[in-house]
């Protein structure tokens, strides 16, 4: 988020998006008033709210970085086989 705020400061759907996230997230929040904060690859393992796992499911982050756009990144969110309701669907 603070990325792409940086790359185009005057994009009102970054701002917008950025906004509502920060309402929405109490953990977004407070990582955002934190003006260093980074995630760790090390720790490719969180939970996040999906809507076809109906409710908080444990996922694994795989992130690697892309050709083009220069310095783009993509990112994977793909649920814990160790949840339930991944393990059926997966």
């Amino acid at each position: 988020m603070r990325l792409a705020l940086a790359r185009s400061p005057e994009n009102e759907r970054v701002i917008e998006l950025i906004t509502t996230i920060i309402r929405a997230n109490p953990e977004a929040r407070r990582l955002w008033h934190i003006p260093d904060s980074q995630v760790s690859a090390a720790i490719p393992k969180r939970s996040m709210n999906l809507p076809h796992h109906k409710g908080i499911t444990p996922i694994e982050i795989v992130a690697f970085d892309v050709l083009a756009p220069p310095h783009g990144r993509m990112a994977i969110l793909v649920p814990s086989p160790s949840h339930p309701s991944s393990a059926a669907t997966a």
